[in-house]
């Protein structure tokens, strides 16, 4: 280890601790909350909001967030659809045995093993087992994971690279609106008015009912 190398993890350890929980039913209303803030960022952020960005940068800027504030927003609202349906989202503990996610806080405990407080499932598993084991979407389901999807990928590239260029795709934004007011029926039974505001003209929406 280099020099200062103990120091520089001993403060990231320390940061870390901050986000160290367990987190259990209880928490599902404070995820969908600050979800909901990033949703409605991401309707209705315009280029006139980014005064300190330089005006030829300020489109990518614009365009750049709302993909990022999609994407985070999308995991927030998924992990809190498992925790309102009584699953754990944080991963198992090393050295606690094999269980199959989604599981329950009565199940890990049954089996004797503990919760990992420092981290929780991927987002691509989120994705991957809500319309197997957690909601019975029926003929929504393709369109649901369609658009989550696509909320992943912004997220993924959003949060560690900068393009110059992204086309602008208007069936993503609709297929990501599209899934997120489908979900909103089947796990919160809630009506759910979205719409990006990406080309010139188009009019923001962000409500819930």
């Amino acid at each position: 280890m280099g020099p200062g190398g103990g120091a520089a993890m001993s403060i990231e350890q320390d940061s870390r601790q901050q986000y160290a929980i367990i987190f259990t039913q209880p928490h599902w209303e404070q995820f969908k909350v600050i979800a909901e803030s990033y949703l409605r960022q991401a309707a209705y952020l315009r280029k006139k909001h980014l005064r300190g960005v330089a005006r030829d940068c300020r489109l990518l800027a614009r365009n750049s967030q709302k993909r990022l504030l999609i994407g985070v927003a999308v995991e927030l609202i998924l992990k809190a659809v498992y925790l309102q349906k009584g699953y754990c989202i944080n991963v198992l503990a090393d050295g606690s045995g094999p269980l199959p996610w989604p599981y329950t806080a009565q199940q890990v405990q049954a089996r004797g093993f503990a919760l990992n407080s420092d981290k929780t499932q991927e987002l691509n598993e989120c994705i991957q087992q809500l319309g197997e084991n957690v909601l019975q979407l029926g003929g929504d389901r393709q369109a649901i994971l369609e658009g989550l999807r696509i909320a992943k990928v912004y997220r993924n590239k959003e949060a560690h690279i900068v393009t110059s260029a992204h086309n602008y795709l208007p069936t993503e934004y609709r297929k990501v609106e599209s899934a997120l007011t489908l979900l909103y029926l089947h796990a919160f039974n809630q009506k759910l008015e979205l719409h990006f505001s990406i080309a010139t003209g188009e009019k923001p929406r962000f409500r819930v009912t």
